[in-house]
C-alpha cells in the first residue's frame, strides 16, 4: 500500500469585499499565505505536474483547494472563507517482495 505526505501546504482566506462598487469586481478578496520553505516544495511540485485539459481545452496544473466558512473568534459577525491548499505525493510503495 503506498504511503504519502503533503507535497506542500499553505492556507488561504477570502473576506468578503467591503469596497465593492460595480457588479464586475470581486465579491471576495483574500490570499493564499505559504511560507517560503512552502513555497518552494509547491515550485517543485508544479514543475512535475504533467497537466490536464480544462472544460475549454486548455492545458492547466490544478491546484487543490479545501474551504470552510469561519468567524472571527472575537468578533462573530466578520465571516469568512478560510482552507487550505495542499497536494498528496507518494512517499514509498509497499510491494510485497518478488520469491526467487
Amino acid at each position: 500500500m503506498a504511503q504519502f505526505e503533503n507535497a506542500f501546504q499553505g492556507y488561504f482566506s477570502l473576506l468578503r469585499n467591503k469596497y465593492k462598487e460595480t457588479e464586475r469586481q470581486p465579491d471576495y478578496k483574500g490570499s493564499i499565505d505559504l511560507p517560503l520553505e512552502e513555497a518552494m516544495k509547491l515550485a517543485e511540485w508544479l514543475m512535475a505536474q504533467p497537466g490536464e485539459e480544462n472544460f475549454k481545452g486548455d492545458t492547466v496544473v490544478k491546484i487543490p483547494l479545501a474551504g470552510w466558512d469561519k468567524e472571527s473568534q472575537k468578533n462573530p459577525e466578520f465571516k469568512f472563507i478560510g482552507g487550505m491548499c495542499s497536494a498528496q505525493k507518494v512517499t514509498s510503495e509497499n510491494k510485497p517482495e518478488t520469491p526467487y
